[in-house]
């Protein structure tokens, strides 16, 4: 009876040992093609900080823009309230990480890529630069034709 109890427990626990949770978000996509994925322009559908909707009359207002030469610009659509606003500077793409640094040397930031394809990118938005917030954004975007 022990020797049968001993062997209905080796086989629980090699069971269990060769269960593995393959919905790490690192593997459920080929980071191979994102720095052809993200050209373009892109507007946010959703922001969240810190886990909750952001809001204010401009948050959904933003473009992105990314070139193949390794730039981007960012800025506020339209005129008023929204409009005006943004910046420029130089990105990189490696793996599911995008760094982008801005021209001016002010802000740096780091975006973690969850989902990127042709029509959508949802990243997780870090600023690099001291003294600024320890807040992350959640961004899902659309792309968007220009």
């Amino acid at each position: 009876m022990k020797r049968l109890k001993f062997i209905l427990l080796l086989f629980v626990v090699i069971g269990l040992s060769n269960c593995s949770n393959s919905d790490d978000s690192d593997d459920d996509q080929n980071t191979d093609n994102f720095a052809e994925l993200i050209l373009g322009s892109w507007q946010p559908t959703s922001v969240l900080l810190n886990g909750a909707p952001e809001e204010g009359p401009c948050v959904l207002d933003w473009r992105f823009t990314y070139n193949n030469d390794g730039t981007y610009g960012s800025g506020r659509g339209g005129m008023g309230i929204c409009g005006g606003l943004g910046g420029t500077g130089l990105y990189e793409v490696t793996g599911n990480r995008v760094l982008l640094n801005s021209a001016m040397g002010d802000v740096n930031f780091e975006y973690i890529i969850q989902t990127l394809n042709e029509d959508t990118f949802i990243y997780e938005e870090r600023i690099l630069t001291e003294g600024f917030p320890d807040n992350v954004r959640l961004f899902t975007c659309e792309k968007i034709e220009e």
